[in-house]
């Protein structure tokens, strides 16, 4: 930074990072926990096997050891350049933090972790890490082991069931690899390069493409795994009998579609039958009207919708959270009925031409009816979630 008297000097000044400022603001709320002000801060470390942790952490490895009160158990000296940082920061709860006995901490001559601030760190086994991370490191932290997870759900609570998609063939990526990660376990006696379920995103809604599972999936697992393994009668990457390599998955510089069927179906994946949108629907509106299901939506200010009509309550929850706010979040399509979104500002053809479905009007912008209740409930949900609105949606 530029001197202030004197424009062409230059003046190097400490500036806190992620550790130092969520550091401070954990003491400054801990000083305050009387005034019923305590916040508890936590630091995130994502995928931390990545980096030199020794490295990283430095003298603050010293601070995770924490006594029977949540304290570090040992304080480090910070060095001159921190310590004057940690002065200024609490220049203006110095008098608290003398007061209930934290003189040193008060003035930056020693650093201890209050027990508000805590630290969580992320760690994928099946990456490769970069570089070792020692037992004494490692036993003071709490593990929490997450298995993968087959079946997951969003944070709707609705399964997020992606999808491969093989030129039109399409198969369940949650069943491929639960079947995939059985063949590389018995195979390398191992668990680290198991697939976990968002090892590859979906580029199409919640279709993973042909091209995406051809480059990374199949790529990976040919040339971190197998390769190793060619020739080997239980190798994934034996189809019909002969060894294949990664380079046969391409014919003529096109991907062959027929092989890749060949080698996801070989784990025993089945393609997915199609359900035809239309009929499911018409089964589910015919099925919920014998059953009396009631769609109802409150609203945080205590507007309440339940009409005869599902979708009548569904509407009058869209006008009063405002068409124009939800038709964004509907073009992502999160849900859909024929590829189309269920609010647009035009008509679609595929809605038109299917007659399960039909368009109404609502302030200028176009509300697809049709669809069973449980993809509206959902959908209300998703808005509520995307807008911060506290919905409550019930559909009993």
């Amino acid at each position: 930074m530029q001197d202030e008297d004197d424009p062409k000097k230059i003046i190097y000044k400490f500036e806190g990072q992620c550790f130092a400022k969520a550091y401070v603001e954990a003491w400054k709320r801990f000083a305050a926990r009387k005034e019923g002000q305590n916040i508890n801060y936590t630091l995130i470390i994502e995928e931390i096997n990545r980096g030199n942790c020794a490295q990283i952490f430095g003298d603050i490895f010293q601070l995770l050891d924490r006594d029977e009160n949540g304290f570090s158990q040992y304080g480090i000296v910070p060095d001159e350049d921190l310590a004057k940082y940690l002065l200024d920061e609490f220049n203006n709860i110095q008098e608290n933090l003398i007061e209930q006995g934290f003189e040193k901490i008060a003035l930056g001559e020693e650093m201890k972790l209050p027990p508000n601030f805590s630290i969580i760190a992320t760690m994928n086994t099946s990456d490769q890490s970069l570089f070792p991370i020692d037992s004494a490191f490692k036993r003071r932290w709490d593990w929490e082991y997450i298995p993968i997870q087959y079946e997951p759900l969003d944070k709707d609570g609705n399964p997020i069931a992606n999808k491969i998609d093989i030129d039109g063939t399409t198969y369940d990526w949650g069943e491929f690899i639960k079947e995939d990660n059985e063949r590389i376990l018995k195979l390398t006696h191992s668990e680290d390069k198991q697939l976990g379920y968002f090892f590859v995103r979906p580029d199409n809604g919640k279709n993973i493409t042909m091209q995406r599972f051809v480059s990374k999936v199949i790529f990976y697992l040919w040339s971190d795994i197998y390769k190793d393994y060619a020739g080997r009668n239980d190798s994934i990457f034996k189809i019909d009998g002969k060894d294949v390599s990664f380079n046969q998955f391409f014919e003529n510089g096109k991907i062959d579609d027929k092989l890749v069927n060949k080698f996801i179906q070989q784990l025993g994946v089945h393609p997915i039958e199609i359900i035809d949108e239309a009929q499911d629907d018409l089964k589910a509106v015919q099925e919920e009207s014998k059953q009396g299901k009631k769609l109802i939506v409150k609203f945080p200010d205590g507007t309440t919708f339940e009409s005869d009509s599902n979708f009548d309550t569904y509407k009058d929850a869209i006008i009063k959270i405002g068409v124009e706010k939800v038709e964004p979040i509907a073009a992502a399509k999160p849900y859909q009925r024929r590829n189309c979104p269920l609010i647009s500002k035009e008509q679609m053809q595929p809605i038109i031409d299917d007659p399960t479905y039909n368009y109404i009007e609502i302030q200028g912008y176009q509300v697809v009816r049709g669809a069973k209740t449980q993809t509206l409930a959902a959908f209300l949900k998703h808005i509520s979630s995307v807008l911060s609105l506290n919905l409550e949606v019930i559909y009993q």
